[in-house]
């Protein structure tokens, strides 16, 4: 959103910053929300950053990602990354959010309410990638457990 001084700049776009300010409104009714990091790779997604990630501490193995698609994402092709970012998410149980800079003009109840609905969301995407999960593991839990259970006789 325009040309930033230096020394103001913290590495953080207009809608990035909008859309932290929705999730520090949002932490005291919605912990997670209190545990977010800017700007990092995942332990999944090698040199590839969202824009947010929340629930490091607490939340078990998946991570809650919001990616802000700035005014760039729709005039030069950064629909690779956009595609491969996704994929990962999806391929290691982390729901993602992705806001389009429209949706991050301010921060509104509309952009509080989307969050909290994919904070909503995001829970039912992990229990049901833990249960598919679970269930492609218990053949060879199971498999495993018969070899162990046959030594002991």
């Amino acid at each position: 959103m325009g040309w930033r001084d230096a020394k103001f700049y913290d590495g953080k776009s207009y809608y990035e910053k909008t859309v932290e300010e929705a999730l520090i409104a949002l932490a005291p009714r919605h912990r997670i929300c209190r545990d977010y990091r800017f700007d990092r790779a995942t332990w999944f997604s090698g040199p590839l950053r969202y824009d947010f990630q929340l629930g490091l501490e607490d939340y078990g193995s998946s991570l809650y990602l919001i990616e802000v698609q700035g005014e760039q994402h729709y005039r030069w092709d950064f629909e690779s990354n956009d595609i491969l970012k996704e994929r990962l998410a999806r391929e290691h149980g982390s729901p993602l959010l992705v806001l389009g800079w429209r949706d991050c003009c301010r921060c509104d109840e509309k952009l509080k309410r989307t969050i909290r609905q994919f904070l909503v969301r995001g829970r039912l995407e992990i229990r049901a990638f833990e249960e598919e999960r679970a269930a492609r593991m218990k053949p060879v839990f199971d498999k495993l457990l018969a070899s162990l259970q046959s030594q002991k006789r």
